[in-house]
């Protein structure tokens, strides 16, 4: 360890490693206190180091007693942490100075506490560079986990009466018994001769889901900006957790840009928000979190720069951040993890945060960011929404257009459709089938190619035309990609003297047909 922190010191002298979860510095033993707090903290989260002997600053200032001050330490240790805590005491000498390093080790019985304070008050965790107090719920979950019990395996009586929806169980795992089905899987486990409901088997499938668990829901909310300040809409999701995935994904598309490009005659779709990447995160945050919370959904924030997805519950004792990006796993919930393996949801233990990191870097994206806090985990994917706002690709399209150009992405018609905008609702009814329309970018030569393709074949109603470009049907949408058309003198309508009809159908004219070739053959030409 000595070596390694010599490899670690500045130019100035100053040791070059933060203070983080894992690693603290204390000037001298002056305050007995909160170093046996920090002790206890390392020991219930993912380990870590005490140095004595650096000052605030991270400079080296050695201890004044070497022997003396290693014997206290042992001391305080001994006589002020439950149960017993034994970690490592090195001495090791930097810049020539000596400095003492307590090295405690993951509990592998959680939680110790500091003595004085009593098993309730005396619990104390990691939170990044801080050391925080346990609430209640976190210390349920060590009393449990001491018993080796996990919180989704237990049975749930008061859900015998409500039950579970077989005819969802069955849907999601269709060809199996359902009877076997729900033993294997965890979802009823036998409790005083009888088969009940689990809480996991509840929160996946339970009827009684919404008052048996009534903080399990999940929060999506889109604002305007990158404050959370001005909501633009939001969604409320009580639904079975496999159906959540697919919902907090059709609410991002909903809210994201997609730009259209086109190599030969090959469309290529990019969104302006990695939605492979926050779908595996939507996952994760549904599997790991901590449904024992009171109080506490799961959100998901989409911001113009950047999109969040919080969870209930911190970091298991034992891991770390670095630790998750490397591919260590810790399972919260075996019920709901093993469903959703099942389920396909789930592709390899431990491989969908270290996938996360590699997407990102694929596409030039910032690191994804982690965040803990008291009883909370964040994950923050930085996007380029804005730049889509913006009206810029983030990717440059270089390629030839079907138009047989290259295409600037900065001249790029940006259509800005939402499918909100003929409701006054701010919250969606989920139990209704939710038709979401993405934002979309389209190049308008190559809209008016598509457009006069379709309608060349046979006569098309307008929201035919909308619905093969992949966009809504709002009147914005046909302004921008039909209108033009007509105004050019490309296409007709078939009943002009009654443009609102609803049986009215567009034609190409004889000017269209021209141009429709002349495209095709510049198409050709530059193939």
């Amino acid at each position: 360890m000595g070596e390694e922190f010599r490899g670690l010191l500045r130019a100035d002298g100053r040791l070059a490693e933060a203070e983080g979860k894992t690693l603290e510095y204390k000037q001298d033993l002056s305050s007995p206190e909160r170093l046996t707090r920090t002790l206890v903290a390392f020991a219930n989260s993912a380990g870590g180091s005490v140095v004595v002997g650096v000052a605030d600053d991270r400079s080296v200032l050695g201890v004044g007693d070497p022997d003396g001050d290693e014997h206290r330490l042992s001391n305080l240790i001994l006589n002020r942490i439950e149960p017993r805590l034994l970690p490592t005491i090195e001495r090791m000498t930097v810049a020539g100075k000596t400095l003492l390093v307590a090295r405690v080790y993951p509990a592998t019985r959680p939680p110790h506490w500091v003595a004085t304070e009593g098993e309730d008050e005396g619990i104390y965790v990691r939170l990044g560079s801080s050391t925080v107090k346990a609430d209640g719920p976190l210390r349920a979950e060590f009393r449990r986990r001491a018993d080796g019990l996990v919180f989704d395996t237990l049975p749930n009586p008061r859900a015998a009466a409500s039950g579970l929806d077989d005819t969802a169980i069955a849907a999601a795992f269709t060809g199996r018994d359902l009877a076997t089905a729900k033993q294997v899987l965890g979802l009823v486990t036998e409790e005083q001769g009888r088969l009940v409901p689990t809480n996991g088997g509840v929160l996946l499938f339970g009827n009684g889901r919404e008052w048996l668990f009534p903080d399990a829901w999940i929060q999506c909310a889109r604002f305007r900006g990158v404050k959370r300040q001005d909501f633009d809409d939001q969604l409320v999701l009580r639904v079975h957790l496999l159906d959540a995935v697919n919902k907090v994904d059709e609410f991002l598309r909903k809210h994201a840009f997609r730009a259209a490009r086109f190599e030969g005659w090959k469309r290529q779709d990019e969104w302006s928000v990695p939605l492979d990447i926050l779908r595996e995160l939507t996952v994760n945050a549904l599997t790991h979190a901590d449904y024992s919370i009171p109080g506490g959904p799961i959100r998901v924030a989409f911001f113009d720069d950047r999109v969040e997805i919080e969870s209930p519950g911190g970091l298991l004792p034992g891991l770390t951040i670095e630790l998750m990006r490397a591919g260590v796993s810790r399972v919260r919930n075996q019920v709901i993890a093993r469903v959703f393996h099942e389920a396909g949801l789930i592709e390899q233990w431990g491989s969908g945060i270290p996938g996360i990191y590699a997407k990102a870097a694929e596409r030039g994206l910032p690191e994804p960011e982690v965040f803990e806090f008291p009883g909370r985990l964040r994950f923050v994917i930085r996007t380029r929404h804005a730049e889509f706002m913006a009206g810029r690709p983030p990717i440059p399209d270089r390629s030839t257009g079907i138009n047989g150009t290259d295409q600037d992405p900065e001249t790029t018609d940006q259509d800005r459709t939402r499918n909100d905008q003929d409701s006054d609702q701010d919250t969606v009814d989920t139990d209704q089938e939710d038709m979401v329309t993405p934002r979309t970018r389209w190049d308008s030569s190559d809209t008016a190619l598509l457009v006069l393709q379709a309608v060349a074949e046979t006569p098309k109603s307008r929201e035919e035309l909308l619905d093969g470009l992949r966009l809504s049907a709002h009147t914005d949408n046909a302004r921008k990609h039909i209108r033009p058309l007509l105004d050019a003198g490309w296409i007709e309508m078939t009943l002009p003297d009654t443009p609102t009809s609803r049986n009215q159908r567009y034609r190409i004219t004889a000017a269209g047909g021209l141009e429709l070739r002349a495209r095709r053959k510049s198409t050709t030409s530059d193939g």
